[in-house]
């Protein structure tokens, strides 16, 4: 009788085990950054962008603070950044104007944007 008590333990251990393992799952997979999908609603993709420009603000004042850069060249990074974002903001009005945002307009907002290129990067080689 003990052996089969046991049997039921390890049973009920490993139906434990599984349900758990799954339930945590899905809950990882909720977090998960999922690629958009496009076309999106002008609300969704001006709330998205607006995120984006909290992120970079608070990474700009980030990088101000750890290197101790003085406050005239801070100046001039904030004034540079709020100028990309009254572009960045002008490229979204134009894309959320009929209500739908489609994969090449959101494109043109990224590349309004510019975050994601490396400002002392090479120049790529031209061909020819």
């Amino acid at each position: 009788m003990a052996l089969m008590n046991s049997k039921k333990s390890i049973g009920t251990l490993v139906l434990s085990l599984v349900l758990a393992a799954a339930v945590s799952a899905t809950a990882f997979a909720d977090d998960a950054k999922q690629a958009p999908v496009f076309p999106m609603k002008a609300d969704v993709f001006q709330q998205h962008v607006e995120q984006g420009i909290t992120r970079h603000k608070a990474h700009l004042e980030q990088r101000i603070t750890e290197k101790k850069i003085d406050d005239a060249k801070a100046k001039e990074m904030r004034d540079h950044f709020d100028a990309k974002v009254v572009q960045i903001r002008a490229a979204v009005a134009t894309a959320t104007a009929d209500g739908v945002v489609t994969k090449e307009e959101a494109q043109t907002v990224r590349q309004t944007e510019g975050w994601h290129r490396h400002h002392d990067a090479k120049a790529p080689a031209q061909n020819g």
